[in-house]
């Protein structure tokens, strides 16, 4: 799916960011909470995939809060009354008669008082991971607690990730995107102002005046929504179906569920079922930048911009010369494709070498398995597998899971084991090994 363009609504005097995908039948307005940025949320593969899916069924808008993202800065300090002009901006610019909703987290309070407000303007409700009260959920202490951390990490993914996606932050490349997401979404002052918008905000007084059909989806091991509160949002909706399913993430697409992602399409659509999707074996390898946090600290934005694109031309060169394919850019690593896993050890022991020029090291991570072909991109376990792997290489190596090992047998390329690992988000115990390049080459 091609990314779509930043287009801009008018809510009064200020102009709200939004951007349209998706070729469905349906129309659908999307929101999270409490902030984005609709152009920084592509980055993330994750995120991307829902993006996808959704767009198969529906014509789906999204946009920034006013003070967030893309969006003007606020005018006064924002109240949940603000965003609603927004929401109504930005379906009328999309030429939305009556849209389904579907809000997460804060994105879910401010749709469920619209769907009260104007009911004539809303199809559909579907609310995942959703506090009616705010002061219920951001306690007088629990709310210091994130306005410190705030003050103290704002910009290093500490909200987005320990949050939000508790369960990914020890994933250095999501990290590094919460990071990038933060800073661009708000500033810390603005954080701030968030947080106070979130406690100040009540819905339950008008839940009881939602006509339209509604859906609630809410994790049973949510850390920063507990289920009661779903519990109590969906009571408190006139026939609205409750369905708990099993996570710990409030930012819902970083534990793909297909239970849930299946339930939202039958609801919207009255059928379930993914489209057909074309599939192939391949051979996944991605690299990433050691210590790049540190390095992009050290350097100068120029500077570090300089360098990402001299180690980009880098790998892309060895992926070309070995026959595979150059998916895409992680932001500081590359992710690609081979039609044979020697070719994709060739690619990453050259790029290893290739960028030791740059005064930087990269490690690598490589898997053969099914994947899905989405277009130009490739998705599915295969590929969450080997992101995982290349994750845990030690500094200026290629660390291969068992089923590329057993591909290679009687290749001539000799692996070490280096343990037995969880992969987060994948079931199962992994022994994982590392391509042995020379005669002092280490495991680890």
């Amino acid at each position: 799916m091609r990314i779509p363009d930043t287009q801009y609504a008018r809510a009064g005097e200020v102009r709200v960011a939004y951007q349209v995908f998706g070729q469905g039948p349906i129309d659908l307005v999307f929101a999270g909470g409490p902030a984005g940025h609709v152009e920084i949320y592509w980055e993330e593969p994750l995120i991307r995939r829902f993006f996808e899916w959704v767009g198969s069924y529906a014509r789906v808008a999204m946009f920034d809060r006013r003070g967030t993202g893309a969006s003007d800065p606020a005018e006064e300090p924002p109240r949940i009354e603000h965003y609603l002009e927004d929401v109504m901006a930005v379906i009328d610019a999309c030429g939305f008669a009556k849209p389904a909703f579907f809000g997460g987290a804060e994105g879910g309070a401010l749709f469920a008082l619209f769907a009260a407000t104007y009911p004539d303007r809303v199809s559909a409700l579907v609310l995942n991971d959703v506090a009616p009260r705010g002061s219920e959920l951001l306690t007088p202490d629990r709310r210091q607690r994130v306005e410190e951390l705030i003050e103290r990490e704002w910009g290093k993914g500490l909200i987005v990730g320990g949050v939000y996606a508790p369960s990914a932050v020890d994933d250095e490349r999501f990290m590094r995107w919460a990071a990038r997401l933060e800073r661009n979404c708000t500033s810390p002052r603005g954080a701030r102002e968030l947080v106070r918008v979130m406690a100040e905000t009540d819905v339950s007084d008008a839940l009881a005046r939602i006509k339209a059909p509604t859906l609630v989806l809410h994790k049973r091991g949510n850390t920063f929504v507990p289920v009661e509160h779903g519990r109590a949002l969906a009571a408190a909706i006139p026939g609205a179906r409750l369905i708990e399913v099993e996570g710990t993430d409030t930012m819902g697409w970083t534990e793909p569920d297909e239970r849930m992602l299946g339930e939202i399409e039958e609801f919207l659509t009255g059928r379930r079922g993914r489209r057909p999707v074309e599939r192939a074996l391949a051979t996944i390898l991605f690299t990433d930048i050691v210590d790049s946090t540190k390095t992009a600290a050290r350097l100068t934005d120029s500077r570090w911009r300089l360098l990402l694109t001299q180690q980009e031309e880098i790998v892309r060169r060895e992926i070309g010369r070995a026959g595979g394919r150059f998916i895409k850019s992680t932001g500081d690593g590359a992710l690609a494709s081979f039609d044979l896993p020697a070719r994709a050890m060739a690619a990453a022991r050259a790029a290893i070498e290739g960028v030791d020029v740059l005064g930087v090291r990269l490690r690598a991570g490589a898997h053969v398995g099914e994947v899905e072909l989405l277009g130009e991109d490739i998705g599915g376990l295969a590929v969450h597998i080997g992101a995982r792997i290349a994750a845990l290489a030690p500094p200026g190596q290629l660390m291969v899971s068992g089923a590329v090992k057993e591909v290679l047998a009687g290749s001539g390329l000799e692996f070490v084991a280096h343990g037995v690992h969880e992969l987060k988000g994948v079931p199962g115990e992994w022994p994982l090994y590392v391509l042995r390049v020379g005669p002092d080459a280490e495991a680890g």
